[in-house]
């Protein structure tokens, strides 16, 4: 028989509901091995085909139930929160508990598709780990600077303090540096050829390239540079709808929020030294398109083109069809 778990999951505790097409089961654990046997126990789960387990992605609280009951072979789904809200709004749902937040990701896990989530290798979850905590520590050094300008508007002595500052921004300084060479290093361990091959696209740097390797390997989860795009968050969303509705367009945001820094980032370099990245900007503003709007289309020509270095194993030429795979826009 069909079943669909729904996880509502905290740093603390998982709200588990079954459902079954007619009834519901639902029951409260802890976030933790322990509470994940009670769970399997109190349903009298087995890895059946029939059976599957969704959740939100929720920062990092989801993943060691995620990562549980995948090793255990479990089929497990994890979705975008956006969608769920979506969802429960389609429904009508308006009641929000814990535990009603459980059922309709259960109803959502029974009657929708979503990809099947996989355990990420470790040297993955290590660059990803690397490369969340620089951004960390980038803040971090901004607020820093941000104190040191604050201070000097002040008209006391207060030359003690911004050495301290100094201090503190150069230490950070060092672990950034440091941090950024693990990750490369452990890039280059799982595909050298993919890292030094999206190096060679203009615009992109080690932190980039890492990312990209880090998150999607070789790009064996896509079968289309769209879909990459899709996941990251910057496909075009536009607003339009009979002949009054003509709203401004976006993008989805339906993806990574720290990829889709990383790529804006790359796109005030590319969006000058990348030839074909520097055409598309320069056509946009042209056309009166305000220029976030260009770097984001930008930033969404390099997710295509890391794509296609990764997925086709071959180094960035600006002067060969590397868009087109037997005649199709990749």
């Amino acid at each position: 028989m069909k079943k669909s778990i729904g996880f509502d999951v905290s740093k603390a505790n998982i709200d588990a509901a079954v459902f079954d097409g007619q009834n519901y089961q639902h029951l409260k654990t802890e976030n933790s091995p322990n509470g994940f046997e009670h769970i399997v126990n109190s349903f009298e789960l087995s890895p059946d085909p029939e059976i599957s387990i969704t959740m939100e992605a929720t920062g990092t609280y989801h993943r060691k139930a995620a990562d549980y009951f995948c090793s255990k072979g479990y089929t497990v789904h994890v979705v975008n929160p956006l969608k769920i809200k979506r969802y429960s709004g389609v429904k009508f749902l308006r009641a929000k508990t814990d535990k009603i937040d459980s059922k309709i990701i259960a109803l959502y896990g029974f009657n929708e598709k979503e990809p099947v989530y996989k355990l990420k290798p470790e040297k993955h979850l290590k660059i990803q780990g690397f490369l969340n905590a620089i951004d960390d520590l980038c803040q971090m050094r901004t607020q820093l600077k941000n104190r040191i300008e604050a201070l000097n508007q002040h008209t006391e002595d207060v030359e003690d303090i911004r050495l301290m500052f100094n201090r503190m921004i150069a230490s950070i300084q060092i672990e950034i540096a440091q941090m950024e060479r693990e990750a490369s290093i452990l890039s280059q361990e799982i595909s050298a050829a993919s890292y030094f091959n999206v190096l060679t696209i203009p615009g992109v740097g080690a932190r980039v390239a890492s990312a990209m390797i880090g998150y999607f390997g070789s790009m064996e989860d896509f079968e289309k540079s769209k879909q990459l795009v899709s996941f990251i968050g910057i496909s075009p969303f536009p607003k339009e709808s009979g002949s009054s509705v003509r709203g401004r367009g976006s993008i989805s945001r339906m993806g990574n929020n720290y990829l889709r820094k990383q790529l804006f980032m790359a796109s005030l370099s590319a969006s000058r030294y990348n030839s074909s990245c520097k055409k598309l900007y320069d056509r946009l503003i042209l056309k009166g398109k305000a220029k976030k709007i260009a770097l984001i289309a930008v930033s969404n020509k390099l997710a295509r083109q890391i794509f296609a270095v990764i997925k086709y194993g071959r180094k960035y030429d600006p002067n060969f069809g590397i868009f087109c795979q037997n005649g199709v826009v990749i």
